[in-house]
């Protein structure tokens, strides 16, 4: 991997503990997971308690790569739905700009294509079989096809991860920002951080078109595919429904 290699913390968020277990976790490891659940949601919690003083700051727009790298990953990303497609999009600036408040640097390339394509899988179901695997497998032909083989896994490990509660952004930054830029356009956590004209601007070049509505039945049925999966916890611990009454459903 080289210059692409991403530290890790956790063994599940990876692209070879998602084939090699099919996303099952174990008791010691769904208990695990609780905790950085728990955390989310006092955040999310606290983030939607009055005042709400803060106004945001505008941070620069991230501009998309321009490569042939980055037109392929636009090809196969636009195979998604509507709501997918923006979900994807949205991810990127958000996860973009949080990098930047941050200060914590990621790779350009490797965030656009992991936050396009990190919800891929979720056009399908199968039983036994986590999503992240489908849309790591979407990740490796768009690789392929622009010929960055050495890419295809860091971003493939970004796109299992970002399903994993509790990723830090000293730990795997890329597997954070595509985490937390899906959380805030999925359940508007942190997105206070970011003026209301940049969130505006973000939803008018990518509309919803139903998000808060199409990724819970999405989660739904990823949850009945993998019993023991990553989403099948989220769901119970009622993740489906904080996206649902999310304040970005106001974008719609």
């Amino acid at each position: 991997m080289g210059q692409y290699a991403v530290a890790v913390s956790q063994p599940h968020v990876t692209i070879d503990w998602a084939t090699r277990t099919g996303g099952d976790l174990s008791r010691t490891e769904r208990l695990a997971m609780l905790r950085p659940i728990a955390g989310s949601v006092v955040s999310y919690i606290a983030d939607r308690l009055p005042p709400h003083r803060s106004t945001g700051v505008a941070v620069p727009d991230p501009i998309a790569p321009d490569s042939k790298f980055a037109r392929q990953v636009e090809e196969c990303a636009a195979e998604q739905s509507p709501a997918l497609l923006g979900h994807g999009y949205r991810t990127w600036i958000f996860g973009a700009c949080f990098s930047e408040l941050d200060s914590v640097a990621v790779d350009p390339e490797l965030l656009y294509a992991a936050a396009l394509l990190h919800d891929s899988g979720l056009m399908t179901s199968v039983v036994g079989e986590d999503f992240t695997i489908r849309s790591a497998e979407v990740v490796r032909r768009a690789c392929t096809d622009a010929d960055e083989p050495a890419r295809a896994t860091a971003i493939s490990n970004a796109v299992v991860a970002h399903a994993t509660p509790g990723l830090r952004p000293d730990t795997d930054p890329l597997g954070y920002y595509v985490q937390t830029g899906a959380l805030a356009d999925l359940t508007g956590l942190r997105s206070r951080a970011l003026a209301k004209e940049q969130l505006q601007s973000m939803h008018d070049l990518h509309p919803r078109h139903g998000a808060n509505r199409v990724i819970p039945q999405a989660i739904r049925r990823e949850a009945r595919a993998v019993p023991h999966g990553r989403f099948a916890l989220l769901r119970r611990c009622g993740f489906p429904l904080l996206i649902a009454v999310s304040p970005t459903r106001k974008f719609q």
